[in-house]
């Protein structure tokens, strides 16, 4: 989720990062899609791929 005026790739980088602790370089978007959800809501979905850049993966095991 972007927040307030982030940059739809900016986001994208910052919560790969903070769900990973991977830092990537984006190298396309997939097909922009719609969805729509049983509350009647309609949400735009962009994928984008990725090359790693830095790896530093932390499992967490609580």
């Amino acid at each position: 989720m972007n927040e307030n005026d982030e940059l739809i790739t900016d986001a994208a980088i910052r919560e790969t990062y903070e769900e990973t602790g991977c830092k990537v370089k984006l190298t396309r978007a997939l097909p922009i899609s719609t969805v729509c959800l049983n509350n009647g809501e309609t949400v735009v979905r962009v994928i984008f791929t990725a090359d790693i850049i830095e790896e530093n993966i932390k499992l967490d095991t609580n």
